[in-house]
């Protein structure tokens, strides 16, 4: 999973603000400063699975393709009116373009579609404005698994069939 945060991530700040920092959420660790983002993968299944046999040196693939929801909190500055909802146009202006994604994200991670459009949460806390909006995009993506089964190196044979004994060792 860390792998598809560093893209997400990646690509996220390559799309928002200078000044606007990108974070995996953590409620426990202190927040930066706003304008920032976080980034929650906040479901991920499998959709489906593919197997190839065993290769030359006893290693054995699988990918999983898998369907995940990234939910994104995007928090403004008190002062600056509407910074969170631009911040989050910006991020949507991001997702209509694949091409941009594709140096971001390689070919194991994909936009598919919006989950849940830009809604604003805003609110005054301690008489201070909160200017929030929380979004969530949904993406695709594969995994490659590698198994080490082996490989047989030495076959032996020893026993007997009927009267006649048999002892074999092969090198394979």
């Amino acid at each position: 999973m860390t792998a598809t945060y560093t893209k997400l991530i990646s690509w996220l700040n390559a799309i928002t603000p200078n000044d606007c920092t990108v974070i995996v959420s953590n409620p426990s660790a202190p927040q930066p400063p706003p304008p920032f983002v976080t980034i929650k993968v906040i479901s991920n299944r499998d959709i489906a699975v593919n197997k190839t046999g065993v290769d030359d040196n006893g290693i054995r693939k699988a990918t999983r393709f898998t369907q995940l929801t990234a939910s994104l909190q995007i928090q403004g500055k008190k002062d600056v009116s509407l910074q969170a909802e631009t911040i989050a146009q910006q991020i949507m202006d991001g997702l209509n373009f694949p091409e941009q994604m594709l140096d971001y994200f390689g070919r194991d991670l994909a936009f598919t579609r919006l989950i849940l459009s830009p809604q604003t949460l805003d609110k005054i806390s301690l008489n201070e404005w909160d200017n929030r909006v929380v979004m969530d995009i949904g993406f695709s993506a594969t995994r490659e698994i590698l198994q080490d089964v082996g490989v047989i190196e030495i076959v032996e044979v020893d026993g007997t069939i009927g009267t006649v004994e048999i002892s074999k060792r092969i090198k394979v």
